[in-house]
């Protein structure tokens, strides 16, 4: 009978689990105290008190042991999926810093190559402002027959008679409201038109839309020897 009891309510290796330790109260609680113990049924009962309690306490350790395992396995997936968003986070920055920077780099080469066309028609037009105009050959000089005048009467003026002033050179104007052009033989057509578009280029970048503005001035007439029609 003592080994029955110690079968029942011994010491024994208590599972982990707190499902298991209850599955092991519940079939000790099914343990009935009948007749069957015979003089033995009162140290039965204690045995099995003692060992009911000893459970209990197993099943409120196996709890708050599971608790916390779960608790810090709630913590672990949280901190892995908040590390998950920060690398698409990461990698969706990186992909749009891919994708501004290969933009930017498009934008400048663009830009590059409209300032080394811009700089080319620059240069064009400032060398054919450098080309000499050509001399006017003098006309031929009639000789008279007629007495040769006195220094003083070449020196003196006429009565009556203004003497006229030389003949003013009148500068090219350039400017964003300009009107190019120049007087006698000193600058070609050419020139005056190199000069015109020279100045408006001047005033433009390669940001801006030359052609639209060399256009505009074509239609506003300030650029002399040329003439759009619709």
């Amino acid at each position: 009978m003592v080994e029955r009891i110690n079968t029942c309510f011994g010491l024994r290796p208590f599972p982990q689990s707190s499902a298991e330790l209850r599955a092991l109260q519940d079939a000790t609680i099914a343990i009935e105290l009948d007749d069957s113990w015979q003089e033995y049924l009162e140290e039965a009962t204690k045995a099995k008190d003692n060992f009911l309690r000893l459970l209990a306490g197993k099943i409120t350790d196996a709890v708050r042991v599971e608790e916390r395992e779960a608790e810090l396995e709630r913590e672990r997936q949280a901190q892995a999926a908040e590390l998950e968003r920060l690398r698409e986070a990461q990698a969706a920055r990186e992909r749009e810093d891919a994708l501004r920077k290969e933009e930017e780099e498009k934008q400048a080469a663009v830009l590059a190559a409209k300032d080394a066309e811009l700089a080319a028609m620059k240069a064009q037009l400032e060398a054919a402002l450098q080309k000499p105009a050509p001399v006017a050959e003098p006309a031929p000089v009639e000789v008279e027959s007629t007495p040769s005048p006195t220094v003083e009467k070449i020196n003196a003026p006429t009565t009556g008679d203004s003497v006229p002033a030389p003949a003013a050179f009148e500068p090219m104007v350039i400017g964003r409201d300009f009107v190019a052009k120049a007087s006698g033989p000193l600058f070609t057509e050419e020139q005056q038109i190199a000069a015109a578009i020279l100045a408006i280029l001047k005033e433009c970048t390669s940001r801006q839309a030359s052609a639209s503005e060399i256009a505009s001035a074509i239609i506003a007439g300030q650029i002399p020897h040329v003439k759009a029609t619709f």
